[in-house]
């Protein structure tokens, strides 16, 4: 993978988590933060779908995947 790809993967994914954990921080709402998961998976969902070479076919909708396995460390509880 080019280099410059991963620099662009490491940023999206640090601005995604950061500004989830800081929402949870300020509102602790569980109900809005499964929203949330939610969504930022499917940002994060189409930028590689976009950006990535995929030769498996298209991406997943993120609600197929289980958002506690894919953020395992952030607790909502």
């Amino acid at each position: 993978m080019d280099p410059d790809t991963i620099d662009a993967l490491t940023y999206n994914i640090s601005t995604l988590s950061d500004g989830f954990a800081l929402n949870w921080l300020v509102f602790s709402d569980r109900t809005a933060a499964e929203r949330q998961i939610e969504l930022t998976l499917g940002v994060l969902n189409a930028w590689m779908a976009a950006h990535l070479d995929n030769t498996s076919g298209p991406a997943a909708h993120p609600s197929q995947a289980s958002p506690a396995k894919l953020v395992s460390w952030v607790s909502v509880e």
